[in-house]
């Protein structure tokens, strides 16, 4: 099993690997193939499933580092409210004796006590005044 370990570590040596992005297309091209094989079952929604795919594959497998990095900067900078407001809901729904808010000034998550009614939320960060209803 070593031998396998340390062959498969020299080839991915110098190439790029997995992250963020590639886990959203791989999570794309199962779903489709699952929608594909149960419901749908249409060749060319097999083919984008495959498509999908190849281009996990083809990113994963690249020795271009900068492009691959390029394209998950980019995909984290266009997703980052939507993975701050999940953040801020999975966090919410965990403590239920405190209420959580963004910062609509820097979308820092913010703490406080839940219960106290409408209350002004000083940001730590940035030190931004809002008002919320807890």
């Amino acid at each position: 099993m070593d031998k396998f370990k340390a062959a498969f570590l020299r080839f991915m040596s110098g190439r790029y690997g997995n992250d963020s992005l590639n886990n959203l297309i791989f999570g794309l091209s199962i779903v489709t193939y699952l929608v594909n094989a149960f419901f749908i079952r249409n060749y060319f929604v097999g083919l984008f499933s495959q498509l999908l795919l190849l281009v996990v594959l083809f990113r994963m497998f690249s020795r271009n580092w900068y492009k691959r990095q390029a394209e998950n900067n980019k995909y984290m900078v266009l997703t980052r409210p939507i993975r701050l407001r999940i953040s801020c809901l999975v966090k919410q729904f965990k403590d239920k004796d405190r209420r959580y808010f963004l910062c609509p000034n820097c979308q820092q998550i913010v703490r406080v006590p839940k219960g106290r009614g409408k209350i002004e939320i000083d940001c730590p960060k940035c030190h931004h005044s809002f008002e919320r209803k807890t």
